[in-house]
Order: structure tokens, then C-alpha cells, then sequence
């Protein structure tokens, strides 16, 4: 059986410049709580995406306006999918 990936969005921030470049910033951790350093975040449908520093933390930069989905991978776990949102913010599993 899979591992889970909980990719958590507890601080999540929008900022929305002139150029209309939307960054989000997160955590991706395991069920259980461990970041998962490495682990890959990227916009469904384009080639933007970002790495997990050693702690887990991230921040993905697109210029897409949400609504877009944020895949997350990492090896050994199943590869999670959400649809982001203005609202968006909670940790999701």
C-alpha cells in the first residue's frame, strides 16, 4: 500500500503582482506529520513547479489566476492532487 502525502497550505499566501504572477507557499509533509524534503509541487498542465526545501517548505510561482490544480509527488508515496483556489489555505490529505 501507498504512503499518503499531506500537503499542507496553512499560511498560504497569494500575491498577485503587475505581471499577474501568483505564488504559493506551503508545507508538504507525510500523514504523519515528517517533511518530506525534495518532494516535487507543480501546476497541472504547465511546467511550473518547485522543490521542498529540507524542511519541507515550498513556494511555486505561476501566472496562472486560479482557479489550477497543485500536484505534489514524492517517491514511495501516492501522488496527490487539489484544485487551489483564492480561498484555498487548509491542509488537505
Amino acid at each position: 500500500m501507498k504512503k499518503i502525502l499531506l500537503l499542507a497550505l496553512p499560511a498560504l499566501f497569494l500575491s498577485i503582482a503587475a505581471s499577474a504572477q501568483v505564488n504559493v507557499k506551503g508545507l508538504i509533509r507525510s500523514k504523519d506529520g515528517v517533511p518530506l524534503p525534495g518532494a516535487t509541487i507543480g501546476i497541472k498542465g504547465t511546467n511550473s513547479f518547485a522543490q521542498a526545501d529540507s524542511l519541507g517548505r515550498f513556494t511555486l510561482e505561476t501566472r496562472r489566476d486560479p482557479p489550477f490544480f497543485v500536484i505534489a509527488s514524492f517517491i514511495g508515496y501516492k501522488t496527490n492532487e487539489i484544485q487551489f483556489t483564492r480561498q484555498s489555505g487548509e491542509g488537505i490529505e
